[in-house]
């Protein structure tokens, strides 16, 4: 017979359901299991994680041709030395390093748009006193500062720059192919026709260089009081 029923003659009531054990012994097992929900809960989003695609800044620089913008249209002494120079670079780097020529505004136009895109490396300069150190003083808002706006890579006859804020690393990929182009014989040919020679330095160098450029120009401009409208 089973338990609520008459049995020797007496009612015999039934057995009353079991409560929770409060005490730290009876809620050991409880806890366990939530800790080892949690822990594989850990582990399934670490993994996930890890299997995540890479973001495109994490990808190795550089992953795509790199737009090299000389301020001046086509055809003179500074746009055959930067093609050169870029053809050089490209094959350091292992992606082509493509011209565009942007005249307008004595190279202000094309040192502004730089000054403003991306700063990925994807985009960078070729810079020269006029557009770094004359143009800020002679034109009442030439939408950069040239210390400022800037991430000096390196020297060729005129500064390569990229936009500020570009990763450092990335700068000194840069720099390293740069150096590279400059050491072959027909870039060393070519400078000297200009007038120029290869000077080998760290970006640091390069910017302060800029400083005292600017400076000096600067200077000279607004005592001769000239102004572009």
């Amino acid at each position: 017979m089973g338990w609520g029923v008459e049995q020797w003659g007496t009612a015999v009531p039934p057995l009353p359901t079991p409560t929770p054990d409060p005490s730290p012994q009876g809620g050991g097992e409880k806890r366990r299991r939530i800790k080892r929900r949690a822990f594989l809960a850990l582990v399934g989003a670490a993994l996930a994680s890890s299997l995540a695609p890479r973001p495109a800044a994490a990808q190795a620089y550089p992953a795509r041709p790199v737009t090299l913008v000389i301020p001046f249209p086509p055809g003179g002494g500074n746009d055959a030395l930067g093609r050169m120079v870029a053809d050089k670079m490209s094959k350091s780097l292992g992606q082509q390093i493509v011209v565009d020529n942007r005249g307008g505004a004595g190279g202000t136009i094309a040192t502004r748009a730089v000054a403003r895109s991306t700063p990925d490396g994807y985009t960078i300069l070729l810079a020269y006193t006029g557009t770094l150190a004359i143009n800020p003083s002679l034109y009442a808002n030439p939408g950069y500062d040239p210390r400022k706006d800037f991430a000096p890579i390196g020297l060729i006859a005129g500064l390569l720059l990229a936009p500020p804020g570009t990763p450092r690393d990335i700068i000194g990929r840069l720099n390293a192919a740069l150096r590279e182009a400059l050491s072959a014989d027909d870039v060393r040919a070519r400078l000297a026709a200009e007038g120029a020679v290869p000077l080998p330095g760290t970006p640091q160098d390069y910017a302060a260089d800029i400083d005292t450029e600017e400076t000096r120009w600067g200077a000279l401009v607004r005592k001769l009081n000239l102004k572009v409208e």
